[in-house]
């Protein structure tokens, strides 16, 4: 309990958390009261115009609104609300309010940040009515709301989950990850060199020069090169481009959506995403045989209709030669002579039950055939048939997309049959979208040698490719940029694989490929020969890296070893790098990394009752004493300096098995045979990469420090606040700690399984041993104890200002424990609102930064 609360107005009890998030211990909590339940005209306490409710899908509990809290739903079930006397809603206007209940009169809140709590012009006596407390507590801090959203054509135990944030001062409205950084992506036009930044001086972090810019807590899609790897599934109207930047998690085809994934510091994810990973998608959905086939059509008359269909588009307008095009050359009509299907909604169900016949098309929910650029990019004799197959599921593809986004098909009609489509049919919809903007049939004729495709995207390609491989520093960058410029020249980019086709076309499916393609597109560019040892990198096994000429290591975003070395590395497109070498692994090798699931997570009832435990101003109540609350700050005067990385390790392990959460590679589908090995060629490979246990080394004021990385944690990028320092509810606990004091501390949460959690009153309450620092037991100089308490949910706020490496020690700390953790830069985030977003997504660490620059900035 903080210092200086008065005793008698409180009472000894047991928290009261939302069901499923029982705070263990006990706590004194504020007396509820008899609070009158009548309904009010809402309370307006701040002159937001835009106010945040969490949209309600299913089961999904009570619903949140900010600032308007009149019908917020409390813990123990009543409802906060104004009585008759409470007189006229604040306003920034005004110097004075009248009092709301038992509250007295507070002045106006001042522009400037608090220095200190309570302000000079507040009686630590005082207590704040509702909108009182609003000015000077939570205004331009962070609210997290979280809901369930349900599986279409699933039962009730699939579902996706999301988070929204708003509360800040940049975002009037309901905000998620990334929202603004996608408007800045369409204001700049999606023509003009979307591989290269505005600014060679953005930092680490994603943010422009503009600090007024930053809003969200998720990475701008155009300086991390993720563009591909997210595709909006509901286009505007009159609009079927695949590089609409998503307004929403739940509006792309990918779950959980990569729009909304990464985090604004390297190594980092969203808040959104991290509720994400705890959803439960259904298997692939197994269509039954409408009995309907298609027509059979040769690849002439194929890429005859597609060249038809790029001159002339679709030809709406014109009803009779619309259902011939469909009907004459690739369906049959079973009603044509006494009911054509002349509508569009007969022609879409027509391509429906067509494209729905399994065990015949290509199924593009399967990872391994996710990169589609396999299937032509061998234009032999003996790939004729899977080639020919490939082009014609294309143009039934690009048909269907056509038709339903005519505009004669209504905005919600077109909105409800795309989230009703079975997976299958959504792909099939991503890889028509993709074609029609990046790709063009130039030349035709009956074999796969005589079609001759145009790249349209191939020159921004090329500069995106020469951006990343300088900002990698890849270490054969020279000879890698002079093979890319002459066979740019002679026309033979696509030619070098199926990783180079695709990337260099820009035909590449949104979900976790796009990393892969664009690093498996600049080593088969490499023409060292070296790289042939390199061939076998796959998004089938993500958590992954390599070592290249024994000059760096490149980890995938995904993989530990990646996360944890992020702050001394930058991440791009998926991958972190340049990050140290080791001499575990030869001179150029791939290393996939075995990991162990992490110990925490959050529930689905977690995820409804985020706004509950995550209020800046605590539980519901009608007055709000400011003696409850109390200005929290972080140390970034003493500064620690003895921490440095001294190696990576890679010890080899044994192949894991699905029991321990490895993802066998998926098998393929249907008759096609699989992709030509010729597609992706692997001289020099003789075995698949092996498997390796990581860990890192630290030196720790001139000790070693061993951190082995066994867990597969996250690191959740904190969502920024403004108005800063805010004030902290005495209810939100937390210890600090230095960072190279903290490996003295063990074993620091309990372990929380995501939908394990037991029934409320009966949390696990074990007591957790004080950890003291120095030798011996003798407490350290700083922190001589920290202790969870028996309370489970207690943060652990962890300093590691300075030096990167002391990010990592943090990291590496979380890793070997199995705890996630918020990180939060404290030139965007104040402590309070970081432990609060700690609470919000359950997890019980905070790592704090002071925004570094990372390496190779200059």
């Amino acid at each position: 309990m903080s210092e200086g609360v008065d005793d008698d107005l409180y009472q000894q009890t047991n928290r009261r958390t939302p069901p499923g998030v029982g705070r263990s211990g006990t706590t004194h909590v504020r007396q509820q009261g008899p609070i009158p339940v009548q309904q009010q005209p809402q309370l307006m306490a701040r002159d937001h115009k835009v106010k945040d409710t969490a949209p309600v899908y299913g089961s999904q509990g009570a619903v949140y609104q900010y600032p308007d809290r009149a019908m917020s739903k409390s813990t123990a079930g009543t409802k906060r609300t104004t009585t008759p006397s409470s007189g006229p809603s604040t306003s920034k206007n005004k110097s004075n309010a009248s009092p709301k209940g038992n509250g007295a009169a507070y002045p106006q809140a001042p522009a400037s940040p608090l220095t200190e709590w309570p302000p000079s012009n507040i009686h630590s006596e005082t207590e704040l009515p509702l909108g009182g407390a609003i000015e000077y507590i939570s205004r331009g801090a962070p609210v997290h709301n979280g809901f369930r959203k349900e599986v279409p054509h699933a039962s009730d135990h699939y579902f996706t989950l999301y988070s929204t944030t708003t509360g800040n001062r940049k975002a009037t409205g309901p905000s998620w990850s990334g929202r603004r950084s996608r408007d800045r992506d369409r204001d700049r036009g999606r023509g003009n060199r979307r591989g290269e930044r505005d600014s060679d001086r953005d930092d680490s972090n994603g943010r422009s020069g503009n600090l007024d810019e930053i809003s969200t807590d998720a990475a701008n899609l155009h300086d991390s090169m993720t563009q591909f790897m997210t595709m909006r599934i509901n286009q505007s109207q009159g609009s079927t481009s695949s590089s609409l930047p998503p307004l929403a998690p739940w509006d792309t085809l990918e779950q959980p959506s990569f729009a909304f994934c990464f985090g604004r510091r390297p190594g980092t994810i969203t808040l959104n995403h991290w509720t994400g990973l705890s959803g439960s998608l259904p298997p692939v959905i197994v269509l039954r045989d409408s009995g309907i086939r298609p027509r059979e059509v040769n690849l002439t008359q194929i890429c005859q209709r597609l060249r038809d269909i790029q001159l002339n588009g679709l030809c709406e307008d014109d009803e009779d030669r619309l259902y011939r095009n469909l009907y004459r050359r690739l369906l049959r009509d079973p009603d044509r002579m006494f009911g054509p299907h002349r509508t569009l909604d007969r022609q879409i169900t027509d391509l429906i039950m067509v494209l729905s016949r399994p065990d015949y098309w290509i199924d593009f929910t399967i990872p391994r055939n996710q990169v589609v650029t396999r299937f032509i990019f061998d234009t032999s004799h003996a790939n004729h048939d899977q080639y020919e197959r490939f082009f014609h599921q294309l143009l039934l593809s690009i048909e269907l997309d056509l038709r339903i986004s005519s505009r004669y098909h209504s905005d919600w009609a077109k909105e409800k049959l795309l989230q009703q489509l079975p997976p299958s049919l959504q792909w099939n919809l991503a890889l028509a979208r993709r074609w029609k903007d990046n790709i063009r049939v130039d030349t035709y004729g009956k074999s796969a040698e005589q079609v001759k495709l145009r790249l349209k995207l191939k020159s921004r390609q090329v500069r995106m490719l020469k951006r990343f491989a300088g900002m990698m520093k890849w270490p054969n960058y020279a000879a890698t940029i002079a093979n890319m410029k002459q066979r740019e020249s002679d026309g033979s980019l696509a030619a070098i694989s199926s990783h180079a086709m695709a990337f260099f076309s820009g035909l590449v499916l949104p979900g976790p490929t796009f990393p892969f393609t664009i690093m498996n597109a600049l080593i088969d560019v490499d023409p060292d020969r070296a790289t042939d040892d390199l061939s076998l990198l796959t998004h089938l096994h993500p958590n992954c890296g390599f070592q290249y000429r024994n000059s760096y290591t490149y980890w995938t975003s995904t993989s530990i070893v990646g996360k944890v070395l992020a702050p001394t590395c930058r991440e791009l497109a998926g991958w972190v790098g340049p990050a140290r070498p080791t001499v575990d692994l030869g001179r150029s090798q791939i290393a996939r990394i075995r990991t162990r699931r992490p110990r925490q997570g959050i529930s689905p009832e977690d995820v409804c009752t985020m706004a509950e435990r995550s209020d800046p101003l605590g539980p519901p109540a009608e007055v709000f004493p400011v003696k409850e609350y109390k200005l929290v700050s972080a140390d970034t005067s003493d500064i620690v300096d003895t921490v440095r990385i001294e190696l990576l390790s890679l010890r080899p392990a044994a192949t894991p098995s699905a029991s321990t959460g490895a993802s066998p590679a998926s098998a393929g589908s249907g008759t096609l045979p699989p992709p030509s090995a010729s597609a992706t060629p692997v001289p020099g490979s003789s075995a698949p990469p092996g498997w390796f246990d990581a860990s890192v080394q630290f030196a720790i004021d001139g000790i070693s420090w061993p951190m082995c990385l066994n867990y597969d944690v996250s690191f959740v990028s904190a969502w920024p606040c403004s108005g800063k320092p805010h004030p902290l509810f005495f209810d939100y606990v937390y210890d600090v700690v230095k960072a190279d004091e903290i490996v003295n501390v063990h074993d620091w949460a309990t372990p929380c399984v995501p939908g394990a959690a037991t029934a409320p009153g009966h949390r696990n309450h074990t007591k957790s041993p004080t950890v003291r620092f120095g030798g011996a037991g003798i407490p350290g100089p700083r922190y001589p104890s920290v202790s969870k308490g028996g309370d489970d949910e207690k943060v652990l706020v962890v300093e590691a200002f300075g030096v990167p490496d002391n990010e990592v020690l943090a990291r590496a700390w979380c890793s070997h424990w199995g705890l996630s953790a918020i990180v939060a830069n404290l030139g965007d985030t104040c402590l309070a609102c970081a432990v609060r977003e700690a609470y919000a997504a359950t997890i019980t660490v905070v790592i704090l930064v002071d925004g570094q620059p990372a390496y190779g900035d200059d």
